[in-house]
């Protein structure tokens, strides 16, 4: 993967996951991205990450309002050190309790969602799970086990359908200020489109910066894995579009 020619991004790239045992705790964020998983939450925090406004969170994805909540206040707060700044956890979208979470501590808190093709997003997520060991099975067998667990595990690693079924998780987050982007739409028109996210964070936009984030393994699917998707997600892409005004 070609790496950014950028200190900062290096740096917290390199030493950010250890940083924040260290420091005070600072604001609370002003921005949260909260997904979708695999739709570009990554290429999207590195943008803000190179922007002179913006504070990044010490590592991308805290984790607070899932996996880390028992961690307490204090211990989030430890990741931002100034205003205008924020994170990108990409499961507080479908990990139904992070939304009262964040409700109850950050109400004010600017919120954005970016959306992939639902079908390519979960053909990704797979891959992503297999690259990360979490997941052994073939993608046949691992596709069929999301309709018969409803582990935590399952939740998190095997949502692939579930996760791609949007408009009910984008309706938790309607009493925030919520903005939904595309992934296509980052890609094709960066400038355009990373302008609308400066501005809905209180930043100056500027052009988006050319990054590479996030690449990961993509195998090529058999056809039955993507006609089982097609046929389970059916109509969800067009549905998303009519509601928000984006491309997937």
């Amino acid at each position: 993967m070609p790496i950014p020619d950028s200190a900062r991004y290096l740096y917290r790239r390199l030493f950010g996951a250890r940083r924040h045992l260290h420091r005070q705790p600072g604001p609370l964020p002003d921005f949260v991205i909260i997904g979708a998983q695999k739709a570009g939450t990554t290429a999207l925090f590195d943008m803000f990450s190179e922007h002179p406004e913006i504070s990044p969170s010490t590592v991308k994805e805290v984790h607070y309002f899932d996996s880390n909540y028992e961690r307490g206040e204090q211990w989030y707060r430890r990741h931002f050190d100034r205003h205008i700044a924020g994170e990108a956890s990409p499961y507080y979208l479908f990990y139904p309790p992070a939304h009262d979470r964040m409700k109850a501590l950050i109400p004010k808190a600017k919120v954005i969602a970016i959306l992939r093709d639902p079908v390519e997003r979960a053909l990704s997520h797979y891959d992503h799970e297999v690259e990360k060991g979490y997941v052994k099975a073939p993608i046949m067998e691992a596709l069929r086990a999301e309709e018969q667990r409803t582990d935590a595990f399952a939740h998190n690693h095997l949502s692939f359908v579930g996760r791609g079924r949007y408009l009910p998780q984008l309706e938790r987050w309607q009493d925030f200020d919520l903005l939904v982007l595309s992934n296509r739409e980052l890609r094709e028109t960066a400038d355009e489109t990373f302008a609308r996210a400066c501005r809905h964070v209180g930043a100056t936009p500027i052009p988006a910066p050319k990054l590479e984030s996030n690449v990961g393994v993509r195998r090529q699917p058999p056809d039955e894995a993507r006609r089982f998707l097609e046929e389970r997600l059916a109509g969800e892409k067009e549905a998303v579009e009519a509601r928000y005004g984006i491309r997937l």
